[in-house]
């Protein structure tokens, strides 16, 4: 069993290109500790330290597999296979490239709210954007506040206990767990953002390139 050598790749560029080829090349896989060693090897020893919950996430790791996305079915995704027969998906192409942590706090509430943005975009004939009637690409913006203005002020004036673990849903994003008190903190929430938001639709470049909001 031979390691690879990573001495070529400097970039994130670098990594995110060569992880896909490796990717590809493995296709769907249940026992990658023994059908590729090598690229098991690259994994365990390069690429998951690189994790912002490296090694916490890891510790009960037994194998890895590659297997198709739930929701998206075409997309593959690498996943943990535990000593307890438990599996946990592991963003390979993005966490392990760029190694930022998420927020995943400010990943949870925008999930929470994402009845109330198909509501809102539902109730148009035509969907067509604000600024340059473009109706490619539409998205729901938040126009004022924005956003972020609008879960600090919400996090500022917010008495009880802010979550800080969250569940998995199906898109592997997160999402509020059924606890009482993260059940108080995500009703409190919709409810504030449903009486407070100001949304309008924006296609996607209008929405990239519009000043965002610095707090």
């Amino acid at each position: 069993m031979t390691e690879i050598d990573v001495s070529s790749l400097r970039t994130q560029k670098d990594i995110k290109v060569y992880t896909r080829k490796i990717l590809e090349k493995i296709g769907i896989c249940t026992n990658i500790k023994n059908s590729f060693p090598t690229y098991y090897i690259f994994f365990t020893k390069f690429l998951f330290p690189r994790h912002p919950e490296y090694p916490h996430k890891f510790h009960k790791m037994l194998n890895l597999g590659i297997r198709y996305n739930k929701v998206f079915k075409k997309q593959k995704e690498v996943y943990i296979i535990n000593k307890d027969n438990t599996t946990d998906s592991v963003s390979v192409m993005k966490k392990c490239i760029s190694g930022k942590k998420s927020d995943n706090l400010t990943i949870a509430m925008r999930n929470s709210i994402t009845p109330q943005i198909i509501v809102y975009k539902n109730q148009f004939e035509k969907l067509q954007c604000t600024l340059c009637e473009n109706s490619d690409n539409i998205q729901v913006d938040h126009h004022k506040p924005q956003f972020i203005e609008l879960k600090n002020t919400f996090l500022d004036q917010y008495c009880g206990e802010i979550p800080t673990s969250f569940d998995d849903n199906n898109f592997n994003s997160k999402i509020f767990s059924q606890s009482e008190n993260d059940d108080n903190f995500k009703n409190s929430w919709i409810n504030f953002h449903k009486n407070n938001a100001i949304l309008r639709l924006l296609c996607r470049t209008c929405n990239l390139t519009r000043k965002k909001a610095k707090i």
